[in-house]
């Protein structure tokens, strides 16, 4: 390296000039550059060029040292007869290609600004970018969080409402008024058996209604004991059946919690209720298939098509709330809310009952999850 203290000044100053600059092996001084400036795109950050000092009796003993200004550590070059360098791989930026040249006398001439160098930044490293991608993924961490508030929101919303339904006042009053009529009849013991039932029934609701996943176990409870007041509140009117497939283990399975009630009592009211002929079955079914829990509700009522009928001429026409509870509370915590029906007939196409299929997220259960249900 040299430092400038060691330099003769300059007396006599040669002119240098530019012979040829070149861009990936295509020449572009002096055919297309004019002036002293260059612009090259982000894909084309390689140049040549090759310089001379006009000094046409001694241009054998003329040395050169230069650098390009703008590049990190850009140092001197040591002086040498070499009139041509090359530069690869520029970053998006300005450069200066400086010149100094050292005569046939040892004496150093003014440094010269040879070139100026302008290197495109590609959209991707620059500033705008940048900033665009901050809001970008900004925007996109606000907005989820946001839909994230607000489902977890709807669903305590739909969590309580479910609630509501499944102790609703008229379903209490007719349990109650159903064990007062063994009290009045003097069968202590039934209605003590019945009380017992009942609270254990509110109790599993209650706090069911605080978790979004509850074991199937859990459910299974739940629901026994629902049908147990239902069978009590309907005078022994239909019976029922609670199968689960030998592959499911009820105590290791996470399901959305009151989910499968509002299917059964349906099936009770709309299907059994008005069944005339014989008595009625419902049975309930939680089977494994595809990575899901399956549960099949069915009954051997009268049909959804004899149930509407009876519904129109008593001008009950609105849905089920039930029902409609539960697919947006199954739409929002497991993306769908697949029930399918099915109306079952006999060999001479009548109505003999009706078939749903409801599929269910399921989770295994894990040490946390088992803190959490108790």
């Amino acid at each position: 390296l040299i430092e400038d203290r060691y330099i003769i000044p300059d007396t006599t100053s040669n002119q240098v000039a530019i012979n040829s600059v070149k861009v990936l092996g295509k020449e572009i001084y002096p055919t297309e550059l004019s002036g002293d400036s260059i612009v090259l795109s982000y894909d084309r950050n390689s140049f040549s060029i090759d310089f001379a000092a006009l000094d046409f009796l001694n241009s054998h003993k003329i040395k050169y040292s230069y650098k390009l200004e703008g590049l990190k550590n850009n140092t001197w070059t040591t002086p040498s007869n070499n009139n041509s360098t090359e530069f690869s791989h520029l970053a998006g930026g300005n450069y200066i290609f400086k010149l100094r040249v050292l005569n046939h006398e040892g004496i150093w001439g003014k440094e010269k600004n040879l070139l100026y160098v302008h290197v495109e930044t590609p959209f991707w490293e620059t500033t705008w970018f940048y900033v665009l991608i901050i809001l970008f993924f900004s925007g996109s961490i606000a907005l989820v969080y946001s839909y994230q508030l607000n489902r977890n929101k709807r669903i305590s919303q739909l969590q309580l409402k479910a609630l509501h339904t499944q102790m609703r006042p008229h379903f209490i009053f007719n349990c109650l008024s159903a064990i007062n009529g063994h009290i009045v009849k003097f069968e202590t013991v039934k209605a003590s058996e019945f009380l017992t039932q009942f609270s254990k029934l509110m109790r599993g609701i209650l706090e069911n209604s605080t978790e979004s996943w509850i074991t199937l176990k859990q459910e299974i409870e739940t629901l026994r004991l629902y049908l147990v007041m239902e069978a009590l509140r309907f005078e022994d009117k239909f019976s029922y059946k609670i199968e689960v497939e030998d592959e499911v283990q009820p105590s290791s399975i996470l399901i959305p919690s009151m989910i499968v009630q509002p299917y059964v009592e349906n099936a009770i009211a709309h299907g059994l209720l008005h069944k005339v002929n014989g008595s009625g079955v419902i049975t309930v079914k939680f089977l494994k298939g595809n990575g899901n829990l399956k549960c099949i509700v069915e009954d051997n009522g009268i049909g959804r098509e004899r149930s509407n009928q009876i519904r129109s001429k008593s001008k009950i026409t609105h849905k089920s709330l039930g029902l409609k509870i539960t697919s947006e509370r199954l739409q929002l915590l497991q993306g769908s809310s697949i029930a399918n029906i099915q109306d079952l007939k006999n060999e001479l196409g009548e109505p003999v009952g009706t078939r749903i299929i409801i599929v269910l997220m399921m989770k295994k259960v894990v040490d946390e999850d088992l803190v959490n249900l108790h």
